[in-house]
């Protein structure tokens, strides 16, 4: 209870598993925000979209018998156009050296007659199509991110969907979509979801980011908090904070057998019960009734030796919280360990204070060493999680660039 009331004086430390378990999941929301990003920015993706066919005449009226489409000396029975487009909508250029096989278009229904490119996003780019019977071979060399080639295909006879193929290094899969013409180009994602949900995620994402960030910066200022009260304390800190009078009348056993017996000899405990378990069992014999020993069946010398070592571990428990108060948290830790190791068998009270304010004294005299006047773990923490937090909003910020330029 000692302890609780110091730190609550001194502030709320997070504990170590905190600042661990921070980090981790500052490393975690970095690697997948990064993997996320990388994913949706930059990578390579090939799109054909169809347009769908149409017929050129229609036979179901009687002025169209009278209508036909030459193709040279050929007039086509059944004319039919099918409309597509092929596109980069990745975020990295393919080159002509990229392509080992260019797009081909295989129709299983419909006697191909004509091919031919028929509009491209740059008059610049280099494209042609070429056909036989039932296949339609469209190459191209440069299409830069956004980069597109319309082209259309004459039929004698109505075309089914065409089986696409391409080879195209850094191009796993080429999409294929039916789409509308004059479609708005979309960015490849890592997930198919909606628009919606897209930009849920990346508020959720900035939301963390930002979380992470000011965690950095609270450790850091935590660090800073440390180093700029570390520098000099009054002489009078150790008399003030470890006074023997302030400590005796808040000792009491820890155990809960002889805590009854304590409470039964209802004084204040004295310096000579820390020091004399003997005086201890005189008080029990002189304050607490012979019937009430025996019916709880107490040895009063034993009982006496347990309250002296019980109320001097109590005090050494509130020398040891105490030293939050006198020293920086990078150099209490430290302190409090050397304190608590102090064998109570061998000092008396007298002795377990001047063996603290030893210790004590002798980490204030280490504290000339910049790098212990605050906790390295606290500030490598703080650095890391700063840094990361940083690195997310970055990237966030690339992301959303990515998500609003759709």
């Amino acid at each position: 209870m000692a302890e609780v009331t110091e730190k609550a004086k001194r502030g709320w430390e997070p504990p170590a598993y905190f600042h661990v378990t921070g980090l981790a999941v500052a490393i975690v929301a970095l690697v997948i925000t990064i993997f996320f990003s990388v994913r949706a920015e930059h990578n390579k993706a090939l799109t054909l979209k169809y347009f769908g066919e149409r017929p050129l005449l229609s036979l179901q009226n009687h002025t169209s018998a009278q209508l036909a489409i030459m193709l040279g000396a050929e007039r086509l029975q059944s004319p039919w156009l099918f409309s597509g487009r092929i596109e980069n909508t990745g975020d990295q250029p393919i080159e002509a050296k990229d392509v080992e096989s260019p797009l081909q278009l295989s129709f299983d229904q419909g006697r191909v007659v004509g091919a031919e490119i028929v509009d491209k996003s740059q008059p610049a780019i280099n494209a042609k199509a070429t056909h036989d019977v039932n296949s339609v071979t469209i190459s191209h060399t440069l299409l830069n991110p956004g980069d597109w080639i319309g082209f259309d295909i004459l039929f004698d006879g109505q075309p089914a969907r065409p089986n696409a193929s391409a080879r195209v290094s850094g191009v796993s899969t080429l999409l294929q979509i039916s789409s509308p013409p004059g479609e708005k180009q979309g960015h490849p994602t890592l997930l198919n979801v909606s628009k919606p949900w897209t930009y849920f995620l990346v508020i959720l994402g900035s939301v963390a980011a930002g979380v992470v960030l000011v965690f950095g910066f609270g450790l850091f200022g935590d660090v800073i908090k440390d180093i700029a009260t570390s520098s000099a304390k009054a002489q009078t800190v150790w008399e003030e904070n470890l006074a023997i009078s302030q400590f005796l009348p808040r000792l009491e056993p820890t155990s809960n057998r002889l805590k009854m017996v304590f409470w039964l000899i209802g004084e204040q405990p004295t310096l000579d019960w820390l020091n004399y378990p003997s005086a201890i069992a005189e008080t029990i014999r002189r304050l607490v009734p012979a019937a009430v020993i025996q019916s709880l069946s107490i040895d009063v010398n034993s009982a006496a030796t347990g309250i002296s070592l019980e109320l001097k571990q109590s005090l050494r428990s509130f020398i040891s919280s105490s030293v939050y108060r006198i020293l920086p948290s990078g150099s209490d830790e430290k302190a409090r360990q050397q304190i608590s190791q102090i064998d109570l068998s061998k000092v008396s009270a007298a002795e377990l204070i001047a063996r603290a304010k030893e210790i004590t004294e002798a980490a204030q005299a280490g504290r000339q060493s910049f790098f212990d006047r605050f906790d390295k773990t606290e500030l490598m923490v703080g650095l890391i999680t700063t840094i990361v937090g940083i690195v997310l909003v970055l990237v966030l910020g690339g992301t959303w660039r990515t998500v609003l330029g759709r």
